[in-house]
């Protein structure tokens, strides 16, 4: 009888730390303020934001390695949000796929007012901000997760408003405040 009551307390435990660390990582994300105009391009042009050691920015990461930047009448970047050289493994993953890979500390110009990821931002060859927002709505299980980047680009070039998708990712910062708790 005992063993059954202190494993169903460690099943307990466990579950509950699960729930916990769950809540911490992949948590609705803040909005971020309207974003700045870029200047003007005959391309649309996409912004990936994503976070260190964060297992939602890694899926969309593995994602994007996996189907490489678009080509032609598209830019794309990944901006990793953290101190320089945050995530240099990601980073040079990202870079042997062909992306073009920066990092931004947050509050900095580079950020755009973004403090969470993975972010995906889509801007149209005017340079105007035409998404904002999350890749599913929901949170994020995996890489093969059926990531709506590119349907909300091709949405949008065919002139149809797209509501931005909640994000739900990690706060920058998620791990030291996680730490400090």
């Amino acid at each position: 009888m005992r063993i059954k009551i202190t494993f169903g307390l460690w099943v307990v435990c466990i579950a509950s730390l699960l729930v916990f660390l769950g809540r911490l990582h992949q948590t609705p994300l803040p909005p971020a303020p309207p974003q700045a105009p870029l200047p003007a391009s005959p391309a649309w042009h996409l912004i990936h934001f994503l976070v260190p050691d964060c297992v939602c920015s890694e899926s969309v990461a593995n994602y994007l390695i996996h189907r490489g930047p678009q080509a032609g009448s598209v830019t794309e970047e990944v901006i990793v949000l953290g101190p320089p050289g945050a995530a240099p493994a990601l980073a040079a993953q990202l870079g042997q796929a062909g992306w073009g890979v920066t990092s931004a500390e947050l509050g900095s110009p580079a950020s755009r007012g973004v403090r969470g990821g993975p972010w995906l931002v889509v801007f149209d060859p005017s340079g105007r901000a035409r998404y904002s927002g999350g890749y599913l709505g929901r949170q994020i299980v995996g890489p093969h997760d059926p990531f709506q980047d590119l349907a909300v680009l091709d949405r949008l070039r065919h002139g149809e408003a797209v509501t931005p998708f909640g994000p739900f990712g990690c706060l920058v910062g998620w791990k030291a405040t996680a730490q400090a708790h």
